[in-house]
């Protein structure tokens, strides 16, 4: 999968954000937000890399 660039946060607005993989047992993966500890996740189990960065994107903010 090529990599897809993150939109900021929603919450707080900042571009500090990056795909984590974790294993664990309802996902393999998250976005986390370094400045305000958002951690977005889809509640398939089954939701690719690219769906979860899907929805993280469908936001407004943009970096500056």
């Amino acid at each position: 999968m090529a990599e897809k660039e993150l939109k900021p946060c929603p919450f707080c607005g900042e571009c500090s954000v990056y795909l984590d993989k974790v294993y664990g047992y309802y996902c393999d993966a998250v976005i986390y937000c370094e400045n305000c500890d958002t951690v977005f996740l889809l509640d398939d189990v089954n939701a690719t890399e690219e769906q979860l960065i899907e929805a993280w994107n469908k936001r407004s903010y943009q970096c500056e």
